[in-house]
């Protein structure tokens, strides 16, 4: 009783220090005692419980490898709930473990020894049963022997910062435990799964990766490593230049096809003129003096490679009368146009609004071509060319 009346003066003393209430206050001794009533509550329960759980049943003990013994049993009961259990190995008093589960692997033993172990059950009172009966297992002798090689290593990058992994199970006398994943010749492995997958992540945009793999046992023998595989993580979702050119040294990088009716002085070619955009810039011209057909173009390999979608962008003026100008891409072995311009005459001081359309990302090559026929007239500058692709 002194005990109880202590607390509860002690627990008061704190709710008036701390709240800064009066002695008088009726709400302040109210919560003091509250909290004693708790606390008084807690006590009872747990000195009333004196029931211990029952013995675990069933308890297994097998060799998991030369150095570590797997260890289950049956679920014990108790009035208030069963809190852990404690494992005793080879009859000594001090517990090796306090799992709350009904399992336990016990590392670390010798090659080529027997183990006994017992399990008893426990509460929150601390309560515990009687031991349950012995089980006991022998670790075999120490595994000298590598598991195989993985095989059929694979390594796909599914994102510009991921790259998956999967291989070709290993096998081993006794059983592989674990593999060691290496990046780029390293010599500590990156990863240690139990499965034949690995993820990779947090990689570089726009880099390329090595791996190899090796395979483990439960004494520490591995295989040699796998065979390489390399692969390269795509760019990160944005916009990129994958070519731009001013032009001022056109043709270089172009390729020129002009068929029919050219002179000197009306093919695709460079042309310095004070209403470029800088000064310079690619001409084709033609006029009705050439007694034939004509189609000149000037054409460029691309790559666009990775890209989910590409753009072509570029300045323009011209005068077409009766001829076109048109914009072109090579898909799956044709070209095909993808902007034609006709019928409109600009001078060459009144340049268009910058031109810009899409491009296929599976497109290898793109072409300025100007068509016409004998009694045609028309010529078209181009400048300050630019191709950009798109990742999603």
């Amino acid at each position: 009783m002194k005990s109880m009346l202590a607390m509860f003066l002690s627990m008061l003393m704190v709710s008036l220090a701390n709240g800064g209430i009066g002695i008088g206050t009726t709400g302040g001794i109210k919560n003091a005692v509250n909290k004693l009533d708790g606390k008084v509550e807690d006590n009872k329960k747990q000195a009333l419980d004196t029931l211990a759980p029952t013995v675990p049943t069933n308890l297994t003990a097998t060799a998991a490898g030369s150095r570590q013994i797997n260890l289950s049993w049956t679920a014990s009961t108790d009035n208030g709930g069963v809190t852990n259990y404690k494992i005793y190995r080879d009859g000594s008093i001090t517990p090796v473990a306090t799992p709350t589960g009904t399992t336990y692997s016990d590392t670390g033993r010798t090659p080529s020894t027997t183990y006994s172990y017992t399990v008893c059950a426990c509460d929150a009172a601390g309560n515990c049963s009687a031991p349950s009966a012995s089980a006991s297992a022998t670790t075999p002798a120490a595994d000298i022997i590598a598991p195989t090689v993985p095989t059929n290593l694979t390594a796909t990058p599914v994102s510009y910062n991921q790259i998956n992994l999967s291989w070709t199970a290993s096998t081993d006398n006794v059983g592989v435990t674990s593999y060691r994943v290496y990046r780029n010749a390293g010599a500590t492995p990156v990863a240690t799964p139990t499965g034949t997958t690995y993820n990779d992540t947090g990689r570089t945009a726009s880099t390329a990766y090595s791996y190899t793999v090796s395979a483990c046992d439960a004494d520490g023998n591995c295989s040699a490593q796998s065979a390489s595989v390399s692969t390269t993580t795509p760019r990160q979702p944005g916009t990129y230049s994958v070519f731009s050119d001013n032009m001022d040294t056109f043709p270089t990088g172009w390729t020129l096809n002009n068929v029919g009716g050219v002179t000197p002085a009306n093919q695709w070619k460079l042309w310095t003129c004070g209403g470029c955009t800088d000064g310079h810039t690619a001409f084709a011209g033609e006029n009705h003096t050439v007694p034939n057909t004509y189609d000149r173009s000037a054409e460029r390999d691309i790559s666009l490679a990775g890209y989910s979608s590409a753009s072509l962008s570029f300045d323009s003026t011209f005068c077409l009368s009766g001829v076109s100008l048109r914009v072109e891409e090579f898909v799956g072995g044709a070209w095909s146009p993808i902007l034609t311009l006709a019928n409109e005459c600009w001078g060459v001081d009144s340049w268009r609004p910058r031109y810009t359309v899409a491009v296929s990302a599976t497109a290898t090559k793109i072409r300025f071509r100007l068509l016409g026929v004998a009694t045609d007239n028309g010529q078209a500058f181009v400048d300050n060319v630019a191709l950009a692709g798109t990742v999603n």
